[in-house]
């Protein structure tokens, strides 16, 4: 750790530049700074109202379409789970590449690549455990299992492993002190967000309406890990933590979208008609549109 007393202005960037004893010279940006809190319940509580913001209340927003969603015919309904899937696999993607990016940061002895890659298959494989679990309880007549409400909660949790990670990032950019850029990854991942309550809901759009309470729990499965990432990252965030944990999200959601394309098919649909493959393109389109306010 290299400690230099400057009186800096914050919110101003810094260039700063270190120059070794054989002329070697590494330039950093620091970009808009601005003093770290440092650890406080206050601190825990802002993270916990803006993971409310962020990630509660869009998932709840965009769950809000259920109603019109129960009332379309079987193709488009289909058109909308596979407009799911496409949300679903953005969010694999990107998760992925950021993953990848993280594991050059991990230190050498953590096997950064070969963590995401066992994260991946990991939560893939695990989920697909559960799955399999509940072909078995529908061969034995549980008629719950063999519900769209499954499809919804394994939807709701891929989406929250992704929001975790988005915690992760929001919390330890207000630990080291960038407020700025965590105002700008609120702002970002709200509108982001958003377009994910469809996606929970699709899955349940057929047969009998499911009870208030598991509309609740889809809402705080999808949305709340936002506030437990934001406390991970505002207390012990490392490139190790976070490349992990994108790295289960993106193989929880590769075995979701099978799911749903399995959905389709067994309801008599065809996954790769023309009206399926838009839906899935246009998922992917507006994510990454709303994509574009966490970036810029």
């Amino acid at each position: 750790q290299i400690v230099i007393p400057y009186h800096w202005n914050p919110g101003w960037d810094l260039e700063v530049a270190l120059v070794l004893s054989d002329g070697a010279t590494f330039h950093n940006t620091i970009v808009a700074p601005s003093q770290s809190p440092g650890f406080s319940l206050s601190l825990l509580g802002t993270l916990a109202v803006i993971g409310l913001f962020v990630g509660v209340i869009p998932v709840a927003i965009g769950m809000l379409w259920f109603p019109y969603i129960k009332t379309m015919s079987d193709r488009w309904l289909h058109a909308v789970l596979l407009f799911a899937a496409g949300v679903l696999g953005f969010l694999a993607f990107d998760a992925g590449f950021e993953a990848f990016e993280l594991a050059e940061r991990v230190p050498g002895a953590y096997e950064g690549n070969l963590l995401v890659v066992f994260g991946i298959f990991g939560a893939l494989l695990l989920v697909q455990a559960i799955s399999a679990w509940r072909e078995g309880r529908v061969a034995a007549g549980d008629n719950r299992a063999s519900s769209g409400l499954w499809i919804a909660y394994l939807v709701a949790v891929g989406i929250g492993l992704h929001n975790l990670a988005e915690g992760l990032a929001i919390g330890s950019s207000f630990a080291l002190g960038r407020v700025s850029l965590g105002a700008f990854l609120v702002i970002g991942f709200m509108l982001h967000n958003v377009t994910e309550g469809p996606a929970v809901v699709a899955p349940v759009a057929r047969g009998e309406r499911p009870a208030l309470k598991h509309f609740a729990a889809l809402g705080i499965i999808a949305g709340a890990p936002v506030i437990l990432g934001g406390w991970i990252g505002s207390l012990a965030y490392s490139p190790t933590i976070g490349a992990f944990f994108l790295a289960i999200g993106v193989g929880a959601i590769l075995q979701v979208d099978w799911e749903i394309a399995r959905m389709v098919r067994d309801a008599g649909g065809r996954v790769a008609s023309a009206t399926n493959l838009l839906a899935f393109l246009l998922g992917l389109a507006i994510m990454y549109v709303t994509d574009l306010f966490v970036v810029l």
